[in-house]
């Protein structure tokens, strides 16, 4: 039996003023754990024998409203450190566009201040809404990605993304965006002249209060090649998701995967957006003049994902 003939049977027990009761605690279940849904994944597999078991023995519970949640906490389906599903179904969810986003966010953190000739109700009417804690948005991480292929296993590993787990976040560079904003002549005290580029640097980050939130499953030692130390002090992990896959469908595959990242944002905005920059001296030899801006938002971390943006499907999930 699928979760979808559980839920149909669901309509006929309840009276029509209940079904939107249900079906508002059916998504909260598969927000909450995304999995759920999937055909053949784990926890779906463990939620239809219990199901089918639960109705032989208390046909009375899934009478109410909140049985799927209830159920699906009770399996208590959170994985373990070392351990993620390769599942192989569309990923139809929204890709967020990491610049467009952070730039949205700001903006609605940097709202005009209160004027003295405008009310406290006047003011808070036009403050931005509260953005929906419960609605996963997802984004791709892109920062830092690179890919290799066991072929004895058969197995692809993507690595993407820098965390630093020093302060009091757990810090994950998602993307960084270098745009070229034009040049200028500029000379030394001995009158050697040259001609500095001048590029903008974004580094876009998402924070996770929960320092331990990624299982040490999902990171890769992170080494930079030009660094004396050998270990960055800055990002000394990447994450990183890996799937079985056949030679010729990974070499296919290989250009496209990414891994694409779940979050829910639980703090209002004039609360939550980090902003910092600073500009680079250029050199004679080096003549580029750098502006760094790093921005950054608290967010809870609800999945990874594995996808093929090609073929849409996605090949492996990690949740909470």
């Amino acid at each position: 039996m699928r979760l979808a003939v559980a839920c149909l049977l669901l309509v006929n027990c309840h009276q029509a003023d209940a079904q939107t009761t249900t079906e508002e605690w059916k998504a909260a279940a598969i927000k909450k754990y995304p999995t759920l849904n999937l055909n053949g994944s784990a926890l779906n597999t463990k939620f239809l024998a219990a199901y089918n078991e639960r109705i032989k023995t208390d046909p009375d519970f899934i009478k109410k409203p909140d049985w799927m949640m209830k159920l699906a906490d009770e399996l208590d389906p959170r994985p373990q450190a070392s351990s993620f599903n390769d599942v192989a179904v569309p990923f139809n969810e929204k890709i967020e566009d990491t610049e467009s986003f952070f730039e949205d966010y700001k903006s609605k953190r940097d709202v005009k201040p209160r004027d003295q000739f405008e009310t406290q109700e006047e003011y808070e009417a036009r403050l931005p809404k509260r953005m929906d804690p419960k609605k996963v948005f997802y984004f791709e991480i892109s920062e830092s990605a690179s890919l290799s292929y066991d072929i004895d296993k058969q197995r692809m590993t993507l690595l993407a993304g820098n965390i630093d787990d020093a302060g009091k976040y757990l810090e994950i560079s998602i993307c960084t965006k270098n745009n070229k904003v034009g040049n200028h002549e500029a000379s030394n005290a001995y009158g050697k002249k040259v001609t500095v580029e001048e590029i903008n640097c974004k580094n876009f980050k998402l924070f996770f209060e929960d320092k331990k939130l990624i299982p040490q499953q999902f990171r890769a030692d992170y080494e930079e090649k030009d660094n004396p130390l050998k270990v960055s002090n800055f990002f000394r992990h990447q994450l990183t998701m890996s799937v079985k896959l056949p030679r010729e469908i990974g070499k296919d595959a290989a250009p496209h995967l990414a891994i694409v990242c779940g979050v829910q944002f639980i703090y209002i905005y004039k609360d939550s957006f980090f902003n910092l920059g600073w500009i680079s001296k250029p050199t004679i030899e080096n003549p580029l003049e750098n502006a760094h801006f790093f921005y950054g938002i608290p967010a809870k971390l609800v999945s990874l994902n594995l996808i093929n943006k090609n073929t849409k499907q996605q090949l492996a999930i990690w949740t909470r």
